[in-house]
């Protein structure tokens, strides 16, 4: 199992960065890519959060460090929270797609 991030556009960078080890058998991680789609690039990160306020926390500050290197991009947050509200993850400045979008 894992995450995956599925694109036509051209991906430029990516890595898989683990966030939380529970056990050996039991990892959560984020994929994140640069993907480009002719001179335009986007920050695009997929992920899948065990419901904890620690995941929460780690996936936050992963996002925090990813800001400081991707700022002047745009950023896409994709994946499976696990969870209703994640306060972290708006504070960085983040907008939760699901509670802006018209029914």
């Amino acid at each position: 199992w894992g995450n995956a991030i599925l694109t036509r556009f051209t991906i430029q960078s990516i890595q898989n960065t683990e966030v939380e080890r529970i056990d050996v058998w039991e990892r959560r991680s984020i994929l994140s890519a640069i993907v480009t789609n002719g001179t335009q690039q986007l920050s695009v990160s997929s992920l899948h959060f065990i419901p904890t306020d620690a995941a929460a926390t780690l996936g936050a500050n992963y996002f925090r460090s990813l800001q400081s290197s991707t700022s002047a991009i745009p950023t896409i947050v994709c994946g499976d929270f696990n969870m209703g509200d994640v306060p972290e993850i708006e504070q960085l400045g983040m907008t939760d797609a699901l509670k802006i979008a018209e029914p």
